[in-house]
């Protein structure tokens, strides 16, 4: 199990608000340079309408964690998306968004990746099972206890085996899966 602490996340300013990244894969590589398969991030979008970069080669699922937004992809396919609501989308389309939103973004450009929204009360017990490649949980409210150690809003950690994590108060995760 590895643990990524929010706090310790790359952030990083583009157009529309910051942009914290999570987990870049592989480690070492660079979103600027293009040289990942897989990254996870959250980002702000503090303008009500904005354009999305160009990202060719690239897959994206959006997730909302706060606020509403609306997606328009090609100037024809309308999204409308409220928390825990997400869109899977191809980099280089030609995307608008229109709404103040935090949202958790997964991109990948080799192998496929998932990502699944799960919703617990309070003090659950909780397996999970990594039987991909990488196997993220994000912890988007809420707090939790896995192995002695205390999770907190906006931490994740990567599984590599089974885990049992304990459920403090109402939790809500976002899982990712990635295989190559």
């Amino acid at each position: 199990m590895d643990i990524i602490r929010f706090k310790d996340a790359k952030v990083t300013e583009w157009s529309g608000g910051e942009t914290f990244e999570i987990l870049i894969h592989p480690h070492g590589s660079n979103f600027k340079e293009g040289n990942y398969n897989l990254r996870i991030s959250v980002a702000t979008v503090n303008l009500a309408s904005t354009v999305f970069t160009s990202l060719p080669g690239v897959n994206r699922t959006l997730t909302v964690l706060e606020g509403d937004l609306k997606l328009i992809h090609d100037n024809q396919h309308e999204v409308y998306l409220k928390p825990y609501r997400q869109n899977t989308f191809r980099g280089d389309q030609n995307t608008r968004s229109h709404g103040k939103v935090r949202d958790f973004n997964v991109m990948w450009k080799n192998g496929n990746a998932t990502v699944k929204h799960m919703s617990y009360s309070p003090n659950a017990s909780v397996s999970i099972e990594s039987k991909n490649d990488l196997t993220l949980l994000f912890l988007a409210k809420g707090s939790f206890e896995c192995n002695g150690t205390t999770f907190n809003e906006n931490d994740s950690l990567v599984a590599s085996s089974a885990l049992e994590i304990k459920t403090t108060n109402q939790c809500e995760f976002l899982m990712v899966s990635f295989n190559y």
